[in-house]
């Protein structure tokens, strides 16, 4: 069984491995009969953000213990956390951001000469106005950091 070839599609799949029958995969009670390599997925599963489909599993080194395989693996999953939670705060952000702006230009309408309260253009150059304020916030500390000699800071500590 070994070696030989399954067809899906028009590929051919050489067969590398036979799970034993009480092997059950990622997932306790799911049974897979087949289990296939990643590039048999359609290109705009791999790309899609949204899909959490993708399972790993491995085995473990010999004297290897299941903390030390983890390790990498849950700082990789941190990361993506992150970014996801990153994106999903900047969102709320500026949702929240459009509707309270444009509330007050509607509450203080009466009081702006020659401008719409809900002047595109207005709203377009304050966020970018913010935008490179929150950038030079950030970036000067962070490049007078980089700049630092990491010994004589621990020196002044």
């Amino acid at each position: 069984m070994i070696g030989s070839k399954l067809s899906f599609g028009d590929r051919l799949y050489e067969i590398i491995g036979v799970a034993p029958p009480q092997f059950f995969g990622v997932e306790v009670g799911k049974i897979v009969d087949v289990w296939t390599p990643i590039s048999m997925s359609p290109a705009a599963d791999l790309s899609n953000d949204h899909n959490f489909w993708l399972r790993t599993m491995g085995r473990l080194k010999s004297g290897d213990t299941i903390a030390l395989a983890a390790a990498p693996m849950q700082a990789a999953l941190n990361e993506v956390l992150n970014e996801v939670m990153l994106e999903a705060i900047i969102g709320t952000g500026i949702v929240l951001g459009v509707i309270v702006s444009v509330l007050a230009g509607l509450s203080i309408g009466t009081l702006l000469y020659g401008l719409a309260p809900n002047d595109t253009g207005t709203f377009v150059t304050a966020s970018l106005l913010l935008l490179a304020a929150s950038f030079l916030a950030a970036f000067i500390p962070a490049y007078r950091a980089v700049k630092t000699d990491p010994l004589s800071a621990l020196r002044h500590e």
